[in-house]
């Protein structure tokens, strides 16, 4: 089933290079300036949990998550010091919770997909596992586009993310008629999937399929 992608890129905060006497910086809520502002200003001295190679900013693409969980640009602290990649947030989502059950089809969500799409909902299980996820999203310094559910599979590879036909928890399961679903178990030679927009126009299922059936598997989240 086709899916839709929102015909307007959304509009980019700017960045700039802060002066060098700054008291703070601002957060975002991924890494990455097409995430929204986070709560609040940081202290540009705090230290980073974790860092992500994303969207440069002043010649560096490295983007630090805070103990707040909030992100900023490696460039605007004063130091990152043996900061860790940054690793998924350990869940395990399952069942019917995406927060757009209800919503009109037409409008937009906030990971810049229409509501109630295949892409929609896999881009919530990723926000879930991965931490955050957008559709213009960055990685390793490239921008990217996931755009068509047939169109993922390319977009991936172009960030470096791993694409193979490996199907393991967590991952993203991607057919080239056009559609992806988020692989919640697999056992054997099946391989169970949880969806929007396949079974039911618009509307969550959970089904049982095979490896042969599926085009590629899509490997976002660190370690799955």
């Amino acid at each position: 089933m086709r899916t839709k992608i929102v015909s307007a890129v959304l509009l980019l905060a700017g960045v700039c290079a802060p002066p060098a006497a700054a008291a703070s910086v601002s957060a975002r809520t991924g890494p990455g300036t097409v995430f929204p502002a986070a709560a609040g200003a940081l202290d540009d001295r705090a230290a980073a949990v974790c860092t992500v190679r994303a969207e440069p900013v002043d010649g560096n693409d490295g983007w630090a998550r805070l103990s707040s969980g909030g992100w900023v640009p490696a460039a605007q602290l004063k130091t990152v010091t043996a900061a860790p990649e940054c690793e998924g947030t350990g869940a395990y989502p399952a069942g019917d919770d995406y927060p757009y059950r209800t919503a009109g089809a037409d409008n937009v969500d906030r990971w810049a997909f229409y509501r109630g799409q295949c892409t929609s909902f896999v881009a919530w299980r990723l926000e879930q596992t991965l931490g955050y996820f957008h559709n213009f999203q960055w990685h390793n310094g490239i921008p990217g586009h996931w755009g068509n559910a047939v169109d993922w599979d390319d977009n991936a590879r172009k960030l470096g993310y791993r694409v193979d036909r490996v199907p393991v928890p967590g991952a993203v399961a991607q057919w080239e008629s056009g559609h992806v679903a988020y692989i919640s178990a697999v056992q054997g030679k099946t391989v169970t999937v949880e969806e929007y927009n396949w079974v039911t126009p618009l509307a969550y299922d959970i089904r049982v399929t095979t490896m042969d059936r599926i085009s590629a598997v899509l490997h976002v989240v660190p370690g799955r």
